[in-house]
């Protein structure tokens, strides 16, 4: 579970401990140091032995020491999850069953796929598990298969698929995710698309293995411009918000905006224990300063207004040197150059 959220006059800033989970959501302007805060918190949370796993969606991840980062280039070392195995150690027809409805369901995350659709894309995937060993890869062999099966449906999932299918992404690697580390999975150069594809199935798997086999080497997840996911019930970034608390894993998301999020969205993402808002737009100061404190409005929003690049107005289930913190503190990065000198608690008055 993550601690650290950042520091204010010297003193680290944590999720209280009775939290009901230790998520984080940081929402702000580009260049508002939301991306250095993140890194913050990955670096604080190895230091505490956990390990990290950060989805980078452009390679333009904070550069650290080799002692504390692992990168994984998707494109240059590919990324080997061996979707099949499962499938092939099943001991009954009825387990295999289940577990090719899982592999399907893992390649089909966030794509609306019909019914006939997922009936081919199953098919494949069982064909794929008897046949691997005739292809270079699982996925080529997924999508043999639904180029074989023939007719719309088949040829729809391919199509819509195409990238992960056929892109050599899936594939066999000598990067491995590494304990203790911050695991940097880049997927620099691969197309929007299917950048997007990649990490729904990332989510999947991470999640497939938390419910299903009771363990994962992974302790946090950091994600930013989540707005561009999939926030539907059942969906993997749902069921991780919701339900991973029991397996003790942690979610950082983050993203320029929660205005492009419709309300079930929005009541999905406040469910995290902590919210660090860094300088918004103009136009989701209101809104931002609203959901913090209606009584305290104008307050909360100048605050938000007046918020210096690296400074984040950090609400939640926060404590401070055992003490917790009742009401909307004003936070720093332990990695931020600069300190402000004008770091303090706000005071919201008898709004409190």
């Amino acid at each position: 579970m993550i601690k650290y959220v950042g520091h204010v006059k010297g003193a680290k800033v944590q999720v209280a401990q009775e939290s009901m989970n230790s998520h984080v959501l940081i929402t702000g302007m580009s260049g508002s140091g939301k991306s250095v805060r993140m890194t913050d918190i990955e670096v604080e949370s190895i230091k505490d032995g956990k390990t990290v796993l950060v989805l980078d969606k452009d390679g333009t991840h904070y550069k650290l020491s080799k002692s504390y980062q692992n990168v994984i280039s998707v494109l240059e070392d590919g990324l080997d999850f061996r979707l099949l195995e499962p499938i092939q150690a099943a001991e009954s027809m009825e387990e295999k069953k289940v577990q090719v409805m899982y592999v399907a369901d893992i390649l089909a995350s966030g794509q609306n796929l019909g019914d006939r659709q997922i009936c081919c894309l199953r098919t494949a995937v069982e064909y794929a598990a008897e046949h691997k060993d005739k292809d270079a890869t699982e996925m080529y062999t997924i999508s043999r298969c639904l180029e074989e099966q023939k007719g719309n449906s088949a040829e729809g999932v391919r199509s819509r698929l195409w990238g992960i299918l056929n892109g050599n992404l899936l594939r066999p690697s000598t990067k491995q995710i590494e304990s203790g580390k911050i695991n940097i999975i880049s997927l620099a150069g691969i197309n929007p698309k299917t950048q997007i594809q990649l990490t729904e199935i990332i989510l999947s798997v991470v999640w497939r293995q938390l419910r299903y086999r009771q363990f994962s080497e992974i302790d946090v997840v950091c994600i930013d411009e989540i707005q561009s996911l999939t926030l539907k019930k059942n969906s993997a970034l749902f069921e991780l918000l919701t339900e991973s608390r029991k397996y003790g894993i942690s979610l950082v998301l983050a993203t320029q905006s929660l205005s492009v999020f419709n309300k079930k969205e929005i009541a999905a993402l406040g469910q995290t224990a902590v919210k660090l808002y860094f300088h918004p737009s103009e136009q989701d100061i209101r809104s931002i300063a609203q959901q913090i404190d209606p009584a305290a409005y104008e307050r909360v929003a100048m605050v938000l207004k007046n918020l210096r690049k690296g400074q984040a107005l950090t609400v939640g289930d926060i404590e401070k040197a055992g003490h917790k913190i009742g009401g909307p503190i004003v936070t720093m990065s332990q990695l931020w150059k600069e300190e402000s000198d004008c770091l303090e608690e706000i005071d919201l008055g008898e709004s409190r």
